[in-house]
């Protein structure tokens, strides 16, 4: 799990997964309107990122998460 600071606390701040080398799950716990699995892959040349978040203030959350 990650210990990346959130300012998303509820239901429960986000977590961040290695699924396996270079691969990358970002999940939000159920509860809310919206949840969030989004991923990204980390390259030599750089990351991907695929699928998107719901909110905008998600979505900069998953970017922090992410550099």
């Amino acid at each position: 799990m990650s210990t990346i600071h959130h300012d998303i606390t509820t239901p429960a701040p986000p977590q961040l997964h290695e699924v396996k080398d270079g691969v990358f799950a970002y999940i939000q716990p159920d509860g809310t309107w919206w949840i969030n699995n989004t991923g990204f892959l980390v390259g030599q040349l750089g990351l991907i990122s695929i699928d998107t978040c719901a909110t905008v203030r998600r979505s900069r959350a998953y970017l922090r998460s992410s550099i």
